[in-house]
């Protein structure tokens, strides 16, 4: 009877099983069942996996999004309800899930509760996140209205007295007092001025008898000039750089707040009546006087950071993403680096990408290791007959049994002179 479970050319069939010989046939009984084909040769894994072999006993390494002993099964990544906070979870793809977040929240997984504060909606005043809302604190400010944007007119309740001319401010007023009348409020009766005085033929001036004296004062937002500006006589002096004269009176001019510039920076100042803004814009900084520093690496209202993997190192109205040691690159360390670009993978071995890391899929490779550099010996399982084999040889996914004399067979199993064929079990 011939040995129907070797090969023409000598080799074993049943690649990843027991031969049995029957009479002009034979028959495989595969080791597991991730094997099949009429020799066990075929990979049984399905829906990409792989049978992996390097590490007895042989399994199916599954792709992404299966698992099973053989890859059949989808796995439901809502199962394990990722999604906070109330969120739909849905699986659009295979190996994904979405999380739909109700308002007020953000994330992958709607975890994180939107800062409706990062946009800074208040434009003065202290900023209150909520969920799915913000509130302005305009309290002290001079402002009002939803985000403090609206001027408070301290002037609708007419503080003034006396006709005096009530001047608003930002969280502020002044009273322009009338002939005669002094006072915060020009609520003081004075004695009258007798004409000319300072406030003759000039706005924003006030006269006002005080210890028998005329004393000038100017209105809100106004200061007296270093020049003598008119005479009794309605004479121009001083400015042009004419003497003046003892009856010379002083000049009330408006005060420029920004000379003294108070806004930092590079910021723009913009004077106003008695009062100034500065403004910060695409300096880096905020705050009344633009000092304060604006931390452009800090999250946004859905509390994102800039950069979407690596470390953010925060500049002066910029910054820049470090992705040193993180398996990203690209301005926001947003691009996976492809780790199998390298090759990294000996032998035909399979380079499979992942976050940061790589896998060697070494199948039918003959070799194992993290690289598949390392040659496996398929001797260690003694496959050769202890009693009819010289050696066994080592080769790539192969061996080779050494007979003895009088001994043949692919594992030198077969005593030619009783002719008979002794099975044995490969020892692990």
């Amino acid at each position: 009877n011939t040995d129907d479970c070797v090969t023409e050319s000598g080799l074993p069939r049943c690649v990843h099983g027991t031969c049995i010989d029957m009479i002009d046939d034979y028959a495989c009984d595969c080791e597991s069942e991730i094997w099949e084909g009429g020799d066990c040769e075929l990979c049984a894994c399905a829906n990409g996996g792989a049978c992996n072999t390097s590490i007895p006993p042989a399994r199916c390494d599954c792709a992404r999004g299966w698992t099973g002993p053989l890859c059949l099964s989808d796995i439901d990544e809502c199962d394990s309800q990722p999604c906070a906070h109330e969120a739909t979870c849905a699986t659009p793809e295979l190996d994904s899930y979405s999380c739909e977040c109700v308002a007020g929240y953000s994330g992958e997984r709607c975890e994180l509760e939107m800062d409706e504060c990062a946009s800074r909606p208040c434009e003065r005043g202290e900023c209150l996140d909520l969920i799915d809302a913000y509130s302005c604190n305009c309290t002290g400010t001079g402002w009002s209205g939803t985000r403090c944007h609206e001027a408070v007119d301290e002037c609708d309740s007419n503080p003034c007295v006396n006709d005096a001319l009530c001047i608003d401010a930002i969280g502020a007023f002044a009273c322009e007092c009338q002939a005669g009348f002094a006072g915060d409020l020009c609520e003081t009766t004075m004695a009258f001025c007798a004409e000319p005085n300072c406030a003759t033929n000039q706005q924003h001036a006030s006269c006002a008898i005080i210890d028998g004296e005329q004393s000038c004062s100017c209105g809100f937002g106004y200061a007296v000039s270093d020049v003598w500006s008119r005479s009794s006589a309605g004479e121009r002096h001083g400015s042009d750089g004419l003497p003046g004269t003892e009856d010379d009176m002083p000049l009330c001019v408006e005060v420029d707040e920004c000379n003294s510039g108070p806004c930092q920076n590079g910021a723009v100042c913009l004077d106003g009546l008695a009062s100034f803004l500065c403004n910060c814009s695409l300096t880096g900084y905020s705050g009344d006087l633009c000092t304060e520093d604006i931390d452009e690496c800090s999250t946004d209202e859905y509390r994102r950071m800039p950069c979407i993997n690596g470390e953010c190192v925060e500049g002066i109205a910029s910054y820049t993403c470090n992705c040193d040691g993180t398996g990203w690159t690209g301005d926001y360390c947003g691009e996976d680096v492809n780790e199998c670009e390298s090759f990294p993978c000996a032998n035909d071995g399979s380079c499979v990408d992942g976050p940061n890391s790589f896998f060697c899929n070494c199948s039918f490779t003959g070799y194992g290791g993290d690289l598949c550099t390392e040659e496996i010996d398929e001797c260690q399982s003694n496959p050769c007959h202890p009693t009819g084999s010289l050696e066994c040889v080592d080769d790539i996914q192969r061996y080779t049994c050494t007979c003895k004399q009088g001994w043949s067979g692919n594992d030198c199993d077969t005593n030619e002179f009783s002719n008979t064929r002794i099975s044995i079990t490969p020892t692990t």
